[in-house]
């Protein structure tokens, strides 16, 4: 089984937790999972970074960006569902289906 979870909404909103919620129910049926906050990421490279963390980088945006997409195409390839989660707005999004948006 392999497909894409694709959950977004505002902070606070419950993706987390029905993202968590999805990964118990397919995993019960014994087929391969994984989380991708791409909220997370965006998170760890400014730590990584030094960054404020309440301040958007364009450049943060792009490389978080990058390492989503490639742990979603990851996903595909291995057969295994991504639950894909953020609070970005579904249009700057599209790059999930087809190329790159541009940043």
């Amino acid at each position: 089984m392999k497909g894409i979870l694709l959950l977004c909404g505002l902070p606070g909103a419950g993706k987390s937790t029905a993202g968590l919620h999805a990964d118990d129910v397919i995993k019960s049926v014994g087929a391969e999972s994984k989380l991708i906050s791409f909220d997370g990421i965006e998170s760890q490279i400014k730590r990584e970074q030094l960054k404020d963390p309440a301040v958007f980088d364009v450049q943060v945006w792009n490389e978080a960006r990058r390492i989503a997409k490639e742990q979603v195409r990851s996903c595909c390839n291995a057969n295994t569902v991504a639950h894909f989660f953020s609070s970005t707005y579904i249009r700057t999004l599209k790059w999930l289906g087809r190329g790159t948006a541009r940043g």
